[in-house]
């Protein structure tokens, strides 16, 4: 049988002899038929992946959080208008520039050592992590910021997303709840109440303290209290000790009335 000659089934299911040329020509077509698969495969993922990132940055502009997004060169790739808002930066500024800028300077050099560590590796112990950092906006006011991290492949490239949320008011709240907790604490340790059974003399009405010393009622609450006591003199003690006082004062109230 000549080598060039391939018998190929009719539609009937018997073989007939093909030639090279009809064997080139149907391998072409069979090529030709992969390629367009192939292109209509690339097609629906363009398709989709252009659908899910519109579905992304819909859903993201209308988030009240700061979400931005960066490649593992620690560059912004994308930010909803939340960011540019919190960081005070206008809309596309950001695009583009380290993910730095958005830190204190004194932060700056430990995270670029964390980027090309990251880079190098491909891990990093702060995905799905929340934590609490420092932010810095446009005109140089640092604020307190609260970071969920997460990242995604995209071929052979890994991006990071982070949700930011500005915690000011939450601190401040902190800081005053920190402050009314010390101030009673401070308020409760200057009270101190008076309990138990006092030995008080039945005669000058001393009290015995806890080490069998006898103490001016007076001087006994002060020292165990926060009282404290101004002196006067009531009528009955004033009719007894100042008796013409007393008989001048009664007759002046007798005329008033």
């Amino acid at each position: 049988m000549n080598p060039l000659l391939i018998k190929k089934p009719d539609e009937h299911g018997r073989k007939t002899p093909m030639t090279a040329d009809n064997t080139y020509k149907e391998l072409l077509r069979k090529v030709e038929a992969l390629e367009k698969e192939a292109a209509a495969r690339k097609k629906a993922q363009t398709h989709l992946k252009k659908h899910s990132e519109t579905k992304f940055r819909s859903v993201a502009q209308s988030a009240k959080d700061a979400i931005i997004t960066a490649d593992n060169q620690g560059k912004i790739a994308f930010c909803n208008t939340a960011a540019d808002k919190m960081f005070g930066y206008r809309e596309g500024e950001l695009i583009g520039q380290s993910i730095s800028i958005l830190m204190p300077q004194r932060f700056r050099a430990a995270h670029e050592s964390g980027v090309a560590q990251v880079a190098a590796s491909g891990k990093s112990r702060l995905v799905n992590e929340t934590l609490e950092l420092f932010g810095i906006s446009k005109d140089g006011s640092e604020f307190p910021i609260e970071l969920s991290l997460s990242n995604w492949k995209s071929g052979d490239h890994t991006f990071y997303a982070g949700i930011i949320r500005d915690i000011s008011k939450r601190k401040e709240h902190e800081k005053e709840r920190e402050a009314l907790i010390d101030n009673l604490k401070r308020s409760l340790a200057k009270v101190r109440r008076l309990s138990g059974l006092l030995p008080i003399c039945a005669s000058c009405k001393k009290i015995r303290d806890d080490k069998g010393y006898w103490n001016q009622i007076e001087a006994y609450i002060r020292d165990h209290s926060e009282a404290e006591f101004s002196h006067g003199i009531c009528p009955e003690c004033t009719r007894k000790l100042y008796p013409q006082y007393y008989r001048k004062q009664s007759e002046k109230m007798k005329k008033n009335y």
